[in-house]
C-alpha cells in the first residue's frame, strides 16, 4: 500500500462527506457520560467528523493531521462555541508530541504510521492518557493485504498483548475477512480496541 497523495486524500474526503461518526467513537464517548471538562485528540482528524462529533458532545479536541485539506475543512465546517474547543496541529501525527487526555480517537489513523514509528507512538499515547484515560482505534493484523508496506504499521496478537499490558480492555474485536475498501476488494485483518488506563502509573 504506497501513501496516499493529495490527490488520493482529497477524493477520499469528498466520498466521506456527510457521513455519521464511526461507531467506535460513539461507543468511546459513551462510556464517559456524566463526566464533565474532558478532553479529547483526534489524532488523525481526516474529514473531521469525529471530531466536530466530540466538539458538539462538549469536549474539548485537539485536532491532529498532516493534510492542510483536511484541517482546512474542519475549520470551515465549524463556528460559535464549538470552534472555541477546538485546537489543531498540521503536522505527521506519528512523530506528534501529545498533552494529557481524557481520550485518544485513532480512527483508521494507526495503518497509516511508519511501522518503526509505531512502538515510540504507542509509548507516548500511553504516557498522554489521564487516570481513567481511554484510548480507541484499531490496528491492522499480520494477515491484512497492506501489511507488506513499510509504511504501514502492523502488529501480531502477541505484539498487542504487550502493548495493552497494564490498561484495562473495554473492548477488543479481531476482524479478518475479505470485503471493499476505498480502493477496491482486499482481505482486512485487524483489531478494534477500547482499553482505559486504570491509574496514575502509566508506566
Amino acid at each position: 500500500m504506497a501513501g496516499p497523495d493529495d490527490a488520493e486524500w482529497e477524493r477520499y474526503y469528498a466520498a466521506q462527506a456527510g457521513r455519521s461518526p464511526r461507531p467506535l467513537l460513539t461507543d468511546v464517548a459513551r462510556r464517559f457520560e456524566g463526566s464533565r471538562s474532558l478532553r479529547a485528540i483526534d489524532l488523525g482528524c481526516g474529514d473531521g467528523t469525529e471530531t466536530r462529533a466530540l466538539l458538539q458532545a462538549g469536549w474539548h479536541v485537539l485536532a491532529i493531521d498532516r493534510e492542510p485539506s483536511a484541517i482546512a475543512r474542519l475549520l470551515a465546517s465549524l463556528d460559535g462555541p464549538d470552534r472555541e474547543r477546538l485546537e489543531v496541529q498540521v503536522r505527521d501525527f506519528a512523530s506528534a508530541e501529545l498533552p494529557v487526555a481524557d481520550l485518544v480517537f485513532c480512527g483508521w489513523s494507526l495503518p497509516h504510521c511508519p511501522a518503526d514509528q509505531l512502538g515510540p507512538l504507542w509509548a507516548r499515547i500511553r504516557g498522554c492518557l489521564s487516570e481513567g484515560g481511554r484510548f480507541a482505534g484499531q490496528i491492522l493484523g499480520a494477515r491484512d493485504d497492506w501489511t507488506s508496506s513499510a509504511t504501514t504499521a502492523w502488529v501480531s496478537q502477541e505484539r498487542l498483548d504487550r502493548m495493552l499490558a497494564g490498561l484495562d480492555v473495554e473492548h477488543r474485536v479481531e476482524v479478518d475477512e475479505d470485503r471493499d475498501s476505498f480502493d477496491g476488494p482486499k482481505h482486512w485483518h485487524y483489531f478494534e480496541i477500547i482499553a482505559r488506563n486504570p491509574s496514575r502509573d502509566r508506566s
